[in-house]
C-alpha cells in the first residue's frame, strides 16, 4: 500500500504545472527569484523537475546565442540540485564553468571552478557522497556485529590494491577478519574502494572471476598478506587512467590558455582542439609556433618565460 501511495503521488505531481509555466525563465530576474522550495520531493526522476528544466533551458538558451541566461540557468540549476533527491555528475555541474568561459568571463569561470573542486574529488564523485556512504557503513560502536567489506577494483593504485577484496572487523571486535585499516579511513575516496556492512552467516564476497567466498574461505582469503596483488593487465589500465587523466589535463589548460589569449586562433571546441593535437596537424604546429611566441607552451600546457 505505501508502494502504491508513492506511486500515485509521483504521478500526481507529474500532471501539475510545469516549471516553464509556474516560474518565468526569460529574464535573469525570473530565474533568479526561483526558491528551493521548487525543487521536487519525489523520489523518482521526471524531466519536469525545476533543476533539470533549467539545464534544458540552458542548452536552448546557449544555441540561441543568449549565454546570458544560459549562465543563469546553469547558476540557479548549480544551487538548486542540492536539495533534489536527484544525484547530478559533475558534468553537471562544470557546464556553468563552461558557459562562463565561452562567454568570456574567466574570472567567474576560475571563481566558480574553484567551488565546485571543493565538492568532487579528481575522478568527479561527489565528496558529500563519499561522507554519506563511509557514515552509512560505519556500524555503530555499540553495535555486535561490526564487519564490512571490500570488493573488487580493477583500476586502482598499488596502495589500493592491498585492500581490495576483504571483509574487515571496523572496530577489532571479529578476531577471525582484520581491523579496518587507517589508510581507508584517511583515505575513504583515493581510488573508490567503498566499504559495506556485511553480515558473515547471509552475505559472500563477490570475486573478479565469478567466484563467491563464504565461511572459512573467505576468512583466509581476507587475511592474506596486504601486498599489491594487481595483475599486469590491471597495473597497465591503472597507468594508462593516469596517463590519459594527465593528458587531458593539459589540453584542457592548453585549450582554456587559447581561448582566453589568442581568440582569434583558437578551435571552436575542446574537441577539435584535442583531434589537431593528437594528429599534430600542420594547423596545430602553427599554433603551437604561435602560443610560444607569446610564452605558452601548448605541449606542456605551462608558460615559457
Amino acid at each position: 500500500m505505501k508502494l502504491l501511495s508513492i506511486v500515485k503521488s509521483a504521478l500526481a505531481s507529474s500532471l501539475r504545472t510545469s516549471p516553464t509555466e509556474k516560474f518565468d525563465l526569460t529574464t535573469v530576474e525570473g530565474i533568479r527569484a526561483i526558491p528551493k522550495t521548487a525543487v521536487a520531493k519525489s523520489l523518482f526522476f521526471s524531466t519536469d523537475q525545476i533543476e533539470y528544466v533549467l539545464q534544458r533551458k540552458a542548452t536552448q538558451y546557449k544555441s540561441e546565442g543568449n549565454l546570458d541566461l544560459a549562465i543563469e540557468c546553469l547558476r540557479k540549476s548549480n544551487e538548486l540540485k542540492q536539495y533534489s533527491h536527484t544525484v547530478y555528475s559533475a558534468k553537471d555541474y562544470y557546464r556553468l564553468v563552461d558557459y562562463l568561459k565561452l562567454a568570456r568571463r574567466f574570472d567567474e569561470a576560475r571563481e566558480e571552478k574553484a567551488k565546485l573542486d571543493t565538492m568532487f574529488n579528481e575522478k568527479g564523485v561527489s565528496l558529500d557522497l563519499i561522507d554519506e556512504c563511509e557514515k552509512k557503513a560505519i556500524p555503530p560502536k555499540n553495535q555486535k556485529n561490526d564487519l564490512v567489506s571490500i570488493g573488487y577494483l580493477g583500476c586502482c593504485c598499488s596502495e589500493c590494491a592491498k585492500f581490495r577484496c576483504r571483509v574487515y572487523s571496523y572496530y577489532g571486535k571479529d578476531p577471525r577478519f582484520p581491523r579496518y585499516p587507517d589508510f581507508l579511513k584517511q583515505n575513504p575516496d583515493h581510488c573508490g574502494l567503498m566499504a559495506f556492512p556485511f553480515l558473515f552467516d547471509c552475505q559472500s564476497l563477490s570475486m573478479p572471476s565469478g567466484k563467491e567466498l563464504r565461511g572459512a574461505s573467505l576468512i583466509k582469503y581476507s587475511n592474506r598478506p596486504f601486498v599489491d596483488d594487481r595483475s599486469a593487465e590491471e597495473k597497465e589500465l591503472y597507468e594508462k587512467q593516469i596517463a590519459d587523466a594527465e593528458k587531458d589535463r593539459i589540453d584542457r589548460t592548453a585549450y582554456d590558455w587559447l581561448w582566453e589569449y589568442m581568440p582569434e586562433i583558437c578551435p571552436k571546441g575542446y574537441g577539435a582542439y584535442r583531434r589537431m593535437r593528437n594528429s599534430n596537424s600542420r594547423n596545430f604546429q602553427r599554433i603551437q609556433q604561435a602560443a610560444l611566441e607569446h610564452g605558452f607552451d601548448l605541449l606542456t600546457g605551462t608558460m615559457t618565460k
